[in-house]
């Protein structure tokens, strides 16, 4: 057991990119198959689970995984920059086979799974879940326990159980509307990714999380 300890704690050296802080109530099953970007944080009681044995769950630059949160992968589970989430959340990549119910579900392995890919800067409300085969673009918001079973697309406010689309942002106005409202021409104002992320870190070029909020092993503030 000492010698697996051992080498998860090298494995973990090299996942994590500067200044970036797991705490050791953090459990990530396969250290070796994770990336953490640069500054970003991952909070007490979260689990990272690695199904099958390559790079699968890769977190971006500047990211707050909160606390308690799941993240179990199929081919990739990918976060991009500037992805906050909060208590609770779970991104499901796989499953458990279950294609014979005479065999135990436990030694009956895990599906390969689809990608579930985060775009930059999103921010997941309490409780809320992502399945496997889903994208969420940048800019997006997911409600508290909403269930994101379809793809999100860019700039949107999603909310439900299933989640459904209840607002898009008019990157021309700078205002959130109702999905009936947006049109094509204000999709094609949007930035791509590459651009929007540039923004990011030309205008918040020093963001970097609280250590503190990461666990009660810090104490009180």
């Amino acid at each position: 057991m000492l010698r697996f300890n051992l080498r998860a704690i090298r494995d973990k050296r090299r996942a994590l990119g500067r200044g970036a802080f797991v705490p050791s109530s953090v459990q990530v099953l396969g250290w070796r198959h994770v990336r953490v970007g640069d500054y970003s944080m991952i909070c007490e009681g979260t689990c990272v689970n690695i199904n099958h044995p390559r790079l699968s769950v890769v977190i971006g630059r500047h990211c707050f995984i909160g606390r308690d949160n799941f993240i179990s992968s199929g081919e990739m589970v990918q976060f991009g920059d500037y992805c906050l989430t909060t208590t609770g959340c779970h991104f499901l990549g796989a499953d458990h086979v279950y294609s014979d119910p005479f065999t135990p579900y436990l030694a009956a392995g895990t599906t390969e799974g689809g990608r579930i890919e985060i775009g930059a800067n999103c921010w997941f409300g309490c409780a809320s879940t992502v399945l496997k085969g889903v994208s969420v673009g940048f800019g997006s918001v997911i409600a508290a326990r909403a269930l994101v079973t379809t793809s999100i697309p860019p700039f949107s406010v999603a909310a439900g159980f299933p989640a459904r689309v209840v607002k898009r942002f008019d990157p021309v106005s700078r205002r959130w509307l109702k999905p009936a409202e947006f049109t094509a021409a204000m999709e094609q104002a949007m930035p791509d990714e590459a651009a929007y992320v540039d923004g990011l870190r030309k205008n918040h070029p020093r963001l970097r999380g609280w250590i503190g909020n990461t666990g009660a092993s810090f104490g009180d503030m």
